[in-house]
C-alpha cells in the first residue's frame, strides 16, 4: 500500500501491511483468486468513517471487493492488465468468471475473519503498539 498522509502513525501503517499480508494468506488458503494488498490510499478522504479511527491510532480497514449490479450471477470480464501477475499481485483473478453478490460477501467475510484471527493471535503486540 502506497500511503500518502502524514498524519498516520507510522506504527499504525506497518500494522496494515501485516494485516494486510495475512489477509492475503488467508485468501490463498480458501482458493480465493486475485487478491492483493498492494494500492493506493491514503486515508484523506472523511467519507470514510474508518478515517476517524486512523487518526486516533485505531486499527482500520478497507476492503474492495469486484462488486455486482445486483443479486443475479453475472459473467465478468476483466482487462487484460486487470488480471495480469505482477510481484503484488501473485495469484491474479481469472480473466472471466461468473461473479455474484455472495461470491463479493465470501470474499468480504473472509478478509475480516482472517484479520480477527490474526489480531486476536498477536493481541499483545497490537496493545503495546497502541499505547
Amino acid at each position: 500500500m502506497v500511503l500518502t498522509n502524514a498524519w498516520v502513525d507510522p506504527i499504525l501503517t506497518d500494522e496494515w501491511q501485516m494485516i494486510g499480508a495475512r489477509n492475503v494468506g488467508g485468501h490463498d488458503q480458501v482458493w480465493n483468486a486475485g487478491v492483493f494488498t498492494h494500492g493506493d490510499f491514503d486515508t484523506w478522504s472523511p467519507g470514510y468513517l474508518m478515517f476517524i479511527a486512523a487518526m486516533h491510532n485505531g486499527i482500520s480497514r478497507l476492503y474492495e471487493t469486484f462488486g455486482n449490479g445486483g443479486a443475479d450471477t453475472q459473467e465478468r470480464t476483466l482487462d487484460p492488465e486487470e488480471y495480469a501477475r505482477t510481484w503484488w499481485r501473485q495469484n491474479p483473478p481469472l480473466p472471466k468468471a461468473l461473479w455474484s453478490q455472495r461470491d463479493n460477501n465470501n470474499y468480504e467475510q473472509t478478509g475480516l475473519l482472517t484479520s480477527l484471527h490474526y489480531f486476536n493471535e498477536n493481541k499483545r503486540l497490537f496493545l503495546k503498539n497502541f499505547i
